[in-house]
């Protein structure tokens, strides 16, 4: 409610009472009355030029809304992997690794997976592998679960030690895995399994590792 003083009758001050106007969206934030009126003037004009700085404009306003909701995560993960290789039928090691969500939709964020992974050590048979590669997840919210799938590509290598042969070769691996929120910013990741491949020298080793770690989400 405003008053407002509009005349004095001898000792009396007579005063007009208004109603009070809500502030509109464009009024408290005026950045939104320069986007409106940029808009309005590009579309009027007609002219191509001008209508592909609009398109630009518009996707550029997507790509900046999407990249308000990416998510990135660091993780460090211990597991074991079977390779049925002479000297050892599983090995055991870390992993460690990097994931960004680029884009993201109701329930479904799309990103990258940048990892690798040092296994064997201290035994006879070694893994060492680093890869890339898209990776799905689903985050329910109402659930403090968020399920993900991984397809990698990279390079690994073996090495089956007292002599038996080593080399270095393309490896692929296919994941899933579940993360459980525990604290804001921090995740246990509960399961991890991958199942792999990579030429070896006597034939194809197919690494199935089954791990668990933690994942730090980054603000």
């Amino acid at each position: 409610m405003s008053i407002f003083t509009v005349g004095v009758h001898k000792s009396a001050v007579v005063r007009v009472a208004f109603p009070s106007r809500k502030a509109t969206p464009s009024e408290t934030r005026p950045w939104l009355i320069t986007v409106n009126m940029l808009v309005a003037r590009l579309t009027r004009s007609g002219s191509f030029s001008d209508l592909r700085r609009l398109a630009l404009l518009l996707f550029a306003s997507f790509i900046l809304a999407t990249a308000a909701h990416a998510q990135t995560g660091i993780y460090v993960e211990y597991g074991g992997s079977k390779v049925a290789a002479p000297s050892n039928d599983w090995i055991y090691g870390p992993t460690f690794g990097l994931y960004h969500d680029f884009y993201s939709v109701p329930l479904v964020h799309v990103g990258a997976d940048l990892r690798g992974s040092v296994l064997g050590v201290s035994q006879t048979t070694t893994l060492t592998s680093g890869m890339i590669g898209p990776r799905v997840s689903v985050h329910p919210h109402v659930l403090p679960a968020m399920p993900y799938l991984e397809a990698l590509g990279g390079i690994g290598h073996y090495d089956y030690g007292a002599g038996q042969g080593s080399n270095t070769q393309f490896e692929y691996q296919f994941l899933a895995g579940i993360d459980i929120t525990v604290l804001p910013r921090l995740d246990w990741r509960a399961v991890e399994f991958s199942y792999g491949g990579l030429s070896a020298l006597n034939g194809t080793l197919h690494p199935r590792t089954l791990s668990m770690g933690l994942v730090l989400r980054l603000p």
